[in-house]
């Protein structure tokens, strides 16, 4: 403390001193403060405390969730499965149905032919 007092006195050429008036001043504002940090510090906590609810209410849900994933698992797959049988049956369709248009579109040329 005095060294900061040195140097305000070094800098300003004045003296730094503490009266009864002015402690008491110090003591008061840190009541104050005191005073208003216990009023923010209980709503900080409650706060936090919601937030863990909230996280752990969160968690069970996720917990939930691949519980029903892993039951399900086994039943996406064979959807899967069915899907891709389905794919390649209908990749044969298309094909047979190209076929089919090439024929019914040179069928198509003969007869404008025959009837123009």
């Amino acid at each position: 403390m005095s060294a900061a007092s040195d140097d305000f006195y070094a800098e300003l050429r004045r003296r730094n001193y503490t009266t009864p008036t002015s402690y008491l001043d110090l003591v008061k504002t840190y009541k104050e403060m005191l005073g208003h940090q216990r009023g923010i510090v209980p709503q900080k906590i409650q706060r936090y405390q919601g937030g863990l609810k909230r996280l752990q209410e969160t968690n069970e849900m996720v917990d939930d969730l691949k519980a029903t994933l892993i039951k399900l698992r086994p039943e996406i797959d064979k959807k899967e499965a069915e899907t891709q049988v389905m794919v390649v049956d209908l990749e044969k369709q298309q094909k047979v149905a190209a076929e089919h248009e090439k024929v019914t579109s040179a069928e198509e040329a003969e007869s404008q032919k025959l009837f123009a």
